[in-house]
C-alpha cells in the first residue's frame, strides 16, 4: 500500500522538478520551504507562496492517495499530482487556464504515464467518499 511519507514526498517533488526541467524551457525548480500532510478529502494537494518565506512555496498534501486500492496507481497518481502542483509555480500558471493546460500537454506528450491534468476525481481511482450528511 502506498503511503504519504516525507521520503515519498521528497522523491515525487524531485521527479516533478526533473520532468519539468526536461520539458519546460527556462523552468526553475522552486524552493519548497514547508510541507504539510493533511487528512483533507476535498483536495489531493495544493501549493502556494509561503507567507513566512515569500521566495519559496508551501505545499499541503492529502492522505487521500493512501485510499487508492492499487499501490502502483496510487504512486503514479501521487507523482502526477506533484507535477501538477509544480506547474502552478510557473509564472502565469497559478490557475488552470490556457498556459497551465499548455504545460500539462507538453508534459503529457513527453511523459504520457502521468496524465497530468487540471482536475482528477477520486472516483477515477476507486475511492468512494462517504456522505457525511445523508438525507
Amino acid at each position: 500500500m502506498f503511503e504519504v511519507t516525507p521520503k515519498n514526498i521528497e522523491n515525487a517533488l524531485t521527479l516533478a522538478g526533473n520532468i519539468l526541467l526536461d520539458t519546460v524551457p527556462n523552468f526553475t525548480v522552486p524552493k519548497i520551504s514547508r510541507v504539510k500532510i493533511t487528512n483533507a478529502s476535498s483536495y489531493w494537494a495544493n501549493i502556494g507562496r509561503d507567507r513566512e518565506s515569500p521566495n519559496s512555496f508551501a505545499i499541503h498534501i492529502s492522505r487521500t492517495f493512501e485510499k487508492i486500492p492499487d499501490s502502483i496507481k496510487a504512486e503514479t497518481r501521487f507523482h502526477s499530482c506533484m507535477i501538477h502542483e509544480m506547474i502552478h509555480t510557473i509564472p502565469g500558471c497559478n490557475n488552470h487556464g490556457k498556459k497551465f493546460k499548455y504545460i500539462c500537454s507538453l508534459v503529457n506528450n513527453k511523459y504520457p504515464k502521468y496524465r497530468v491534468q487540471a482536475s482528477t476525481s477520486s472516483k477515477d481511482y476507486g475511492i468512494i467518499k462517504e456522505n457525511k450528511n445523508p438525507k
